[in-house]
């Protein structure tokens, strides 16, 4: 009956629909230190390690309720270290305590490589097998290794006290076995579900962490290192730093480097001006359309979810729209033959140093000219025409203004 129950926790486990994008819970399990697996909490054994509370309910013939618990995840380089704290108020039943693994976030169905650790216990025996889960034509298989040419690389341990149940679990993180287990190292992340259940003479009650249903999602386990230095990042690129650009897609490649775990393993999060950190991956494309100044932060997080304090940062400008019809200033009836003429004109994103002008007297095809302008007319009637243009090339409607030059 407990392998039956534990095949049922398996297809629990596998709702996804197998090559499907995996999304995550937001749980995140990670913790550093070394346990002696004897089923025995020594002191400040777990302490190091990542934690997650949890209720698992009992079935109808040993009472019902429910009883709390704790997940305990931790490694030291070398293993990786699962361990169940489960208030036990009876030795009635069985149980079994399964942690299947996805080793390369795959999503779908758990192949052999990823793994399973798996405890079961029925009465006074108990029994620790290194697994994987797969679908057989009836069901699904929480299968050992060694039934399928594989070795037994977990270690476990189990003890009971009077209101607690213990169950440590040892696995090497990079193991020969890699045709059935994972093989990840630090900075690396396995999706991960937990199960325990529970059963009575005739009936099995369990819980699952993250809970969840049909397209859920599964947690995390990181691996991580003993350093705490938090990364580096830097964009290496995109729109150069103050660069101006029309409005369009823009790419941004970055990177990171960490003291403790490989550059990567490590993951991203981008922020447009003052908005929220999400995350994101190299490349990372954005789309403006408006003018303006825009900013982009990025920083690297680690395996200890330590984010560059000093993020790297682009800035770069947008622009569009053409400047302002220039204003002019100068005489309109002059007895000057070189009148003086001035021309101003802003714009949202250039600088009044970045406008230029274009202009002419009597004639539409306009040339470059200073906003200070002064040319030599006969008497009579003229045009001046003028154009502001900014920074960018992008033109101004034409300013129109007629003047008349008097006889001396």
């Amino acid at each position: 009956m407990l392998r039956a129950a534990i095949a049922a926790l398996a297809a629990a486990l596998l709702l996804l629909v197998p090559g499907a994008a995996l999304a995550h819970s937001g749980l995140v399990l990670r913790g550093y230190g070394t346990a002696t697996i004897d089923g025995v909490f020594g002191s400040g054994e777990w302490d190091g390690a990542g934690r997650h509370e949890f209720n698992a309910p009992l079935p109808a013939d040993l009472g019902g309720g429910t009883v709390a618990g704790t997940l305990f995840v931790m490694n030291d380089a070398q293993n990786l270290y699962l361990a169940l704290r489960v208030a036990s108020p009876s030795t009635a039943g069985s149980t079994s305590f399964l942690g299947a693994f996805d080793n390369d976030h795959s999503g779908g169905l758990y192949g052999q490589s990823d793994g399973v650790m798996l405890f079961e216990r029925s009465g006074s025996a108990t029994d620790f097998s290194d697994g994987f889960i797969i679908r057989l034509p009836n069901g699904f298989c929480a299968c050992v290794d060694t039934d399928y040419g594989g070795t037994d690389e977990l270690t476990g341990g189990y003890t009971r006290d009077a209101g607690n149940s213990y169950y440590e679990l040892s696995q090497p993180l990079d193991t020969a076995d890699d045709a059935h287990d994972f093989s990840v190292g630090p900075g690396r992340r396995m999706s991960v579900e937990i199960s325990y259940s529970t059963c009575g003479p005739t009936q099995c009650a369990g819980v699952q962490f993250p809970p969840r249903g049909i397209g859920g999602a599964p947690g995390d386990v990181a691996i991580v290192s003993t350093d705490h230095t938090p990364p580096d990042t830097q964009i290496t690129g995109g729109p150069e730093e103050g660069s101006i650009h029309p409005p369009g897609n823009f790419d941004f490649t970055f990177t990171g480097t960490d003291v403790g775990i490989p550059a990567d393993t490590l993951i991203y999060e981008c922020r447009l001006g003052d908005h929220p950190y999400e995350p994101c991956t190299s490349p990372y494309r954005v789309l403006f359309a408006d003018d303006g100044t825009n900013v982009l932060s990025v920083r690297a997080l680690d395996d200890w979810d330590a984010a560059d304090p000093t993020p790297a940062l682009r800035s770069w400008r947008v622009d569009g729209d053409p400047p302002t019809r220039p204003k002019v200033i100068g005489p309109r009836v002059t007895r000057s033959r070189s009148p003086t003429y001035r021309f101003s004109s802003s714009d949202a994103v250039s600088r009044p140093n970045e406008i230029r002008f274009r202009c002419a007297f009597d004639k539409k095809r306009l040339h470059a000219c200073g906003s200070r302008y002064r040319q030599r007319l006969r008497r009579g009637r003229h045009v001046l025409r003028v154009k502001a243009v900014d920074a960018l090339g992008n033109a101004s409607p034409t300013a129109t203004v007629r003047i008349r030059v008097k006889k001396r």
